[in-house]
């Protein structure tokens, strides 16, 4: 499947999004969840978003300690489109962390108090950066270590989160665009001229 762009040029479907799945969580030791946790989900949160994503909640496992979220997230990343533009920046930024992928597990108590936020258990990162110059691949199934958030030197591995995702693909056409234009506000500037 392509599109012709209105000058013309042929983008695959690939190119024009980036694909997030969250397959499941496997918690290392169920006493490593505090006793009122009732409820996991996963908060996504991607450099080019204006905010985090959720999974949905899911029930607390102590049997298996596996925990299903079956979570998918198309970003559009067609020419013009505002996550498209703000990617264009991280992938320019001398700071790895700014083009940074964010996972974080959180649990909820369901006896809490209404409006209380999910509390933080631990996080994983995927950087896109890496993908696109030393993986050159797309993250499939892969497991994750998650970490105590504050575990600076990563010392206690709570678990594992097995994600994918789909990006070589339009971190490849963004990139390529990048070197074309020779920055961030170039690359913008002439893709708003092609933008529908």
């Amino acid at each position: 499947r392509s599109r012709t762009t209105a000058r013309g040029a042929s983008a695959t479907a690939a190119e024009e999004e980036i694909v997030v799945e969250v397959d499941r969580f496997e918690l290392a030791r169920v006493e490593d969840l505090p006793s009122e946790a009732d409820e996991l989900l996963v908060g996504v949160d991607m450099p080019n978003l204006p905010s985090e994503l959720f999974t949905k909640q899911v029930p607390v496992d102590e049997r298996t300690c596996k925990h299903t979220f079956a979570f998918s997230q198309t970003v559009d990343m067609r020419v013009g489109s505002k996550p498209r533009l703000e990617l264009f920046d991280a992938l320019e930024s001398p700071q790895q962390d700014d083009s940074a992928l964010l996972f974080t597990v959180s649990w909820v108590d369901l006896q809490a108090p209404k409006g209380t936020p999910p509390q933080p258990l631990g996080s994983c990162e995927l950087n896109l950066e890496e993908i696109l110059d030393k993986r050159r691949a797309d993250v499939l199934s892969e497991g994750l270590p998650v970490y105590a958030d504050g575990d600076k030197n990563k010392r206690k591995q709570l678990g594992t989160l097995h994600v994918t995702v789909r990006a070589i693909a339009a971190l490849r056409a963004l990139d390529a665009s990048l070197q074309k234009h020779g920055s961030a506000a170039a690359a913008k500037r002439a893709e708003a001229k092609l933008a529908p």
